[in-house]
């Protein structure tokens, strides 16, 4: 992610990070059952959006708990407990570690393009940001984090090309894939999955959902993007 970028949202990173962690601690501490799904998800989140950020130690700890967490959901010892307070530990350690004034060499914008591109991610941090990156490099961007938002915005602003998010507990991503088929109305158009999964299961959504190509969170940003203009230019051959 070019620099500007990683200056503009990583204040709102930590910030939105650190709300996440308290709230799983507090989930984690309170007395009675344990939702190990909502810490879960809070960790799933900070992972993904650390992934768009080319956060690579943070998101790695954020994978570790969140595997705690599921882990948590069927075990339930307090072991299991002991080990999930530990990881989450981990990642406020790793958000309290990172220097904001780091980070990679300034990119030159590319030529502007009139590509429609829209965003789709539950996070609404990661949706805007990775938004933001395409628009830097002069596309049309739209984002959306609710499937309805989503749908309604798809005949409006006629994308080209999604961008989505593969594992959303919000949105089922065959059905997403569909509707943008369906309002694309015979239009050329692509679909391009991100996600912080592993390659394996970003091939088989791949198969599933019959999207065009996929691109792991890891990658980074800059990724994602030669990857759209690598099918902006198959739209228009």
């Amino acid at each position: 992610m070019p620099i500007d970028d990683k200056h503009t949202f990583l204040n709102d990173f930590m910030v939105t990070a650190a709300c996440r962690i308290d709230r799983a601690q507090k989930l984690v501490g309170t007395a009675g059952q344990l939702d190990s799904r909502a810490v879960a998800m809070e960790a799933h989140l900070i992972w993904g959006e650390a992934s768009i950020l080319n956060l690579p130690e943070v998101a790695r700890l954020a994978r570790v708990a969140e595997s705690a967490a599921r882990h948590m959901e069927s075990d339930g010892s307090p072991a299991a407990q002991l080990a999930l307070a530990s990881a989450l530990q981990s990642v406020r350690h790793g958000l309290a570690g990172l220097d904001a004034g780091r980070g990679p060499a300034k990119t030159t914008k590319t030529a502007a393009h009139q590509c429609r591109i829209m965003v789709v991610d539950d996070s609404r941090f990661a949706a805007n940001a990775l938004a933001s990156s395409f628009e830097k490099h002069g596309y049309n961007v739209i984002s959306a984090s609710q499937l309805f938002d989503a749908v309604e915005k798809f005949a409006s602003f006629k994308p080209s090309i999604l961008v989505t998010d593969v594992f959303m507990p919000n949105m089922d991503v065959l059905d997403l894939c569909q509707r943008f088929r369906h309002a694309a109305r015979g239009r050329r158009t692509a679909i391009l999955l991100v996600s912080g999964h592993t390659e394996v299961e970003l091939l088989e959504a791949l198969q599933t959902t019959g999207a065009d190509d996929f691109v792991p969170k890891s990658a980074g940003t800059a990724a994602v993007v030669r990857r759209v203009e690598a099918m902006v230019r198959d739209l228009s051959s």
